[in-house]
């Protein structure tokens, strides 16, 4: 009896697990190899003519052929799993002896890596692999991963079986996609087509509709259809489609049977247009299309030997179809680069060029130069970092014991001896030889070394590259904005130290500045450093993430997010803002991958298949290789017109950089091409983010400038800053008119726990912002979000806006170890503090202010008055500004922003045994409300203790909305203004 019911049980298991649906795609591979595929890494010791065995599949089994033993990883279609039970993943494989198979199934959420993973030891028979797991959100898709483990994989033929995830019944119908080419030109063919096959599962013919839908990827529309009447009997159905190519950009295939979803390996290809560049270039002369490259070569695991990174093609196309696109240049820094120590000299003093020139000969023969980045000084800080410096070198580095102040402590910086350094970069230059003409020293040392070490070692290498390359360009400096890189005072620190003198050129990685709006927009920094480097070029050699997002830390989502239209404003702020170079893009956003679009821009490619990204790319590439500079028209606080000359002709980039919705205009009077290069028809169009360029055909470039100059904006409805802030009974509104006439509205505000005692009307001059305040009261409104009610020109809108408290601060004010007073008097601000910090920090040389003794003082002349990006940043904000009173310095009072510290007064007095106190006088004109914050900084043995204002959160810079108000209404202070 019992064996019956063990029976039972098994036969009811069995019997739930076949009506539970398999959600790997194609898991028993009746439509071959759709759905899966592999990258490699293909070993030159072993396989010198990177032969790429081609993924394959025989009834019932999908092979992966490995026959001269090299890392690869197979990779399943990303599906999504439901959430609350346990799921388990089945798989029969066969495998070479010796090796160790892994089987992962992972997802990425908040950029953390969730894996559930088993290693199976490979006996060289028939075998089984089981993994059982909670998945997590439904929302996030998981993809399968399956990969040799230990140091060396094992040579032979792996067969796999099936692929199971939750249950082993298939889908009634499923299809696979597939095109003839990746890449189109439609200049040289004009139709794709498109095959696809459909397996029906059932035991019965379906009879319907097969729909094929192209899907353009940068507008999320679809943008053709064509539909097959069809009768599917039980197997496989192949049908083939011609598509007319009539557009460039990037597309999406997929089908759709009786307008249904089915499972579908959808295909992917792009249109682009005829590159015809010329045969070579001076990437330090021409600005040009470039990249920063993917990893070349790489190593896993620690292992000595390495290989090429080839996904989905042979090793060349990659290069070829970068070639097609127009790029020109190609930035040597990702994974392991070409002139990485343990690449070139394996054995002390005897030097491999191998891989060096294997890869550079590749990327001159597609027409493209390379940019080496050479000097690495900081040790790995990660598991699973492969090594970059050889063994015999690690014995002889130098350990610098304390970082510099202002760097990253998770870096250790070792470096070599100078003769070592010096033999190093010689070897390299010599044999480049011609093949070279332009260089970069160190990649961001700003996060790791002083500018004095830094020199130590960019001067003798730009010697050793002026005496044996007289002809290349040589570029340094190359700080960073990111990770708190401080980005301006690192290069002036090194231009104060002679860097000029060596070098053509400044690089930068501008990763705080990335858009125009940013917190610091990209042009303001630019100007910024123009005014320390002076007349020399400046380039941009890195910008991973192309544009601004909430959280810094989540790397996944910046790459899966970032669009053709952020590369191109990127590349057309750089050659508008007049840098020789602007490299904004790391190669892996040029290309996408079917299987895992969720993932898109990660490691798990197993194709290169060009994205948006690399349709705009080369639009840039046709239209404005080697074009200059004319004019820059801003036309209005969210729309930007770069006017440039190539070959003799103007051609104008025009977008909304705001991402402001309702901006229109008329553009009949020009030429119009979307950021692909797409003729627009003629009429009023929505400015975007994404640009529109502008030629002048018939009219003159007199009349095209005029009209461009003169381009009337239509805008939907004044737009209003994203916070309000509400002091008393007052809530106070920022609306912004960006049209060209005056606008009359009419303002009211529901929700938020406040209600308007009564609507207020207001009239907004033309092309200017303007503070309102509405009367409320405070009600009880649960969480009902603030809506602001506009009523104009006969419509009214809610929009909706988020309230933030504003405290009001009394003439006497208190830290927790110091008071003070504040008055605003007629014709200026008077501050007195008494400050309880009876210890010494030392000199300020070498540390930013706020990392000594000091009291920041921050100061908002318009603390109602607020822009609509960035709206609680006190820093760029146009009217605030910031002193520094350092007590124990010489220069006592520094500062940034509008008030300069010469025309202020101070006064200081320092007591050791009771602290300090001090009298500022600041000469501004009067103004009826003050924003204002006090940051007290006391700095012991190297801790930074930092008090401020009650309420007032940290950092106190980015948050000038959580500043008390200061009020000259002779209430709340002393002063008063007449």
């Amino acid at each position: 009896m019992r064996k019956i019911g063990i029976f039972l049980l098994l036969a009811l298991i069995g019997l739930l697990n076949a009506t539970e649906p398999n959600l790997i795609f194609n898991g028993d591979f009746r439509l071959g190899t759709a759905g899966f595929g592999a990258w490699r890494l293909l070993r030159p010791d072993t396989n010198p003519e990177l032969q790429l065995p081609a993924l394959r599949s025989e009834p019932g089994v999908l092979l992966l052929e490995n026959p001269h033993g090299e890392y690869f990883q197979l990779i399943g279609k990303e599906c999504l799993l439901p959430t609350g039970k346990k799921i388990t993943f089945r798989s029969e494989f066969e495998g070479p002896a010796g090796g160790v198979l892994g089987f992962t199934l992972l997802c990425i959420k908040n950029n953390q890596y969730i894996t559930h993973h088993k290693g199976v030891a490979l006996s060289g028979k028939r075998q089984k692999v089981e993994i059982s797991f909670f998945p997590v959100s439904g929302e996030i898709p998981y993809i399968l991963v399956i990969y040799p483990k230990g140091k060396e994989a094992p040579a032979g033929t792996f067969r796999f079986y099936s692929f199971t995830l939750g249950g082993e019944r298939q889908a009634p119908l499923l299809a696979a996609l597939r095109t003839e080419k990746k890449l189109y030109i439609p200049e040289e063919e004009n139709t794709c087509r498109i095959r696809a096959e459909i397996a029906n599962t059932t035991a019965t013919s379906k009879s319907g509709t097969l729909t094929l839908e192209i899907l353009d990827s940068a507008r999320n529309k679809v943008t053709a259809r064509q539909a097959l009447p069809l009768t599917l009997p039980p197997g496989n159905t192949v049908r083939e489609f011609q598509v007319p190519l009539q557009k460039k950009g990037a597309f999406t295939a997929t089908v759709r049977w009786n307008n249904q979803q089915i499972p579908v390996a959808e295909a992917m290809f792009a249109c682009i247009g005829r590159y015809r560049g010329p045969a070579t270039i001076h990437p330090a002369e021409t600005f040009c299309v470039s990249v920063d490259g993917e990893s070349t070569f790489e190593r896993f695991r620690g292992e000595t030997r390495g290989g090429y990174v080839v996904r989905g093609a042979p090793f060349e196309e990659r290069f070829r179809m970068l070639g097609l696109m127009g790029c020109r240049l190609i930035r040597d820094w990702g994974g392991m680069y070409l002139t990485e120590w343990v690449n070139l000299e394996p054995e002390e003093d005897r030097f491999d060029f191998r891989v060096f020139d294997r890869c550079v000969n590749l990327i001159r023969q597609n027409g493209m130069e390379i940019l080496p980045v050479f000097g690495r000084m900081y040790e790995n800080w990660a598991p699973g970092q492969p090594e970059f410096r050889p063994e015999w070198l690690k014995k002889k580095l130098i350990r610098i014991e304390k970082n510099p102040p202002g760097t990253d402590p998770k870096f250790v910086v070792k470096v070599p001896p100078m003769p070592i350094w010096r033999r190093y970069v010689e070897a390299i230059v010599k044999h480049a030889g011609e093949r070279i003409s332009i260089y970069e020293i160190m990649n961001e040392p700003n996060l790791n070394m002083s500018p004095e070490l830094y020199m130590q070692y960019m001067v003798p290498a730009a010697e050793i590259i002026r005496k044996e390359a007289p002809h290349a360009t040589i570029l340094g400096i190359c700080a960073t904005g990111d990770m708190n890189g401080r980005l301006g005072e690192y290069v002036q620190a090194c231009t104060k130290l002679g860097a000029l003198n060596y070098l053509d050129g400044v690089s930068f990685h501008p990763y705080d500045a990335r858009q125009l709006n940013s917190i610091t927009p990209a042009d303001v920094q630019i100007a910024e450093l123009r005014k320390i480097v002076g007349d020399k070029p400046l380039y941009n050699t890195e910008l991973y993430f192309l544009y601004d997002w909430p959280d810094v830390t989540d790397k996944f989502q910046q790459y899966r997010h970032a669009k053709a239209h952020h590369a191109a404003c990127r590349f057309l702020i750089d050659l508008g803002e007049g840098l020789r170079q602007g490299i904004s893009v790391v190669e892996k956003t040029l290309w996408q991958d079917p299987l895992h679009p969720s993932y898109r821009f990660m490691n798990y490619a197993t194709d290169r298949i060009p994205s948006e990204v690399f349709v705009a790319y080369n639009a840039l590439a046709r239209y404005f290789e080697g074009a200059k500079p004319v004019k820059k028209l801003r036309l209005s606080p969210d729309v930007i017109a770069y006017v440039y000359r190539k070959e003799g002709k103007l051609i104008a980039a025009l977008w909304n950089y705001t991402a402001k919705p309702g901006i229109t205009a008329d553009l009949t009077p020009f030429q119009t091409m979307d950021l692909f290069g797409n003729r627009e028809t003629a009429g009023v169009k929505e400015i975007s983010e994404s640009p529109f360029y502008l030629t002048p055909g018939a009219r003159s470039e007199a009349e095209f400038l005029s009209q461009l100059e003169s381009l009337k904006l239509r805008i939907r409805h004044p737009s209003i800053s994203p916070l309000a802030r509400l002091v008393g009974d007052e809530l106070h509104v920022t609306l912004h008119n960006a049209a060209t006439e005056e606008q009359q509205v009419v303002l009211g505000v529901s929700g938020g726990g406040v209600r308007a005692l009564r609507m207020v009307r207001a009239a907004l001059p033309a092309k200017s912002s303007s503070s309102v305040a509405l009367p409320v009261r405070r009600v009880s409104s649960g969480r009902q979000p603030a809506d602001l009610m506009l009523y104009t020109n006969g419509t009214t809108f809610r929009l909706p806006v988020k309230i933030v408290s504003a405290g009001t601060i009394k003439r006497i004010f208190q830290l927790e170890n110091a008071d003070g007073t504040i008055d605003l008097e007629k014709d200026k601000i008077l501050i007195t503090m008494n400050v309880r910090d009876t210890s010494d920090s030392g000199p300020t040389a070498g540390r930013p202010l706020w990392k000594t003794d000091c009291v920041e003082l921050f100061f908002d002349p318009a603390p109602f008055l607020l822009p609509e990006q960035h709206p609680n940043a006190h820093i760029n904000k146009p009217g605030t500004f910031r002193l520094f009173v350092t007590p124990r310095d010489a220069q006592k009072l520094s500062g940034m922003g509008a008030v300069e510290p010469s025309i202020c007064r101070l006064t200081v007095n320092r007591n050791d045994s009771t602290g300090y106190s001090f009298r500022l006088e600041i000469p501004v004109s009067s103004c009826p409300t003050l924003g204002f914050c006090v940051k007290l900084n006391d700095a012991q043995d190297g801790k930074i203790r930092e008090t401020v204002l009650k309420g007032v959160p940290k950092p106190v810079h980015l948050n000038c909305c959580s500043f008390p108000v200061v009020k000259a209404d002779g209430n709340e202070t002393t002063g008063s203004f007449k």
